[in-house]
């Protein structure tokens, strides 16, 4: 489910679908982040990162938005992807069966 965003822990909030993501990783590293529709109001701004080399020492954050405008500040950094949310109207590209 929603590989690799949710590979070594469960959502912190139950969410409905994802809306975009963006994957800046390079040949032996991870590094992606994306933004899911959560069942309640407002979003899930996921980031994950590490090293095929040193697998236990990635990382995953989560970061529950109640606003558009609170997704912005998660995203510093990751323009592209805020782009990609307004782009897809805010709406899951990819639900939950």
């Amino acid at each position: 489910m929603f590989s690799p965003y949710f590979d070594q822990e469960r959502p912190e909030i139950e969410i409905v679908g994802m809306i975009a993501d963006r994957d800046c990783s390079r040949s032996y590293e991870l590094d992606a982040a994306a933004v899911f529709k959560v069942k309640t109001t407002g979003y899930l701004v996921v980031f994950v990162s590490g090293c095929s080399c040193w697998p236990n020492r990635g990382t995953t954050t989560q970061v529950i938005c109640k606003r558009k405008s609170d997704v912005d500040k998660a995203l510093t950094g990751w323009s592209e992807l805020l782009d990609d949310c307004q782009a897809n109207k805010w709406k899951p590209a990819s639900n939950i069966s």
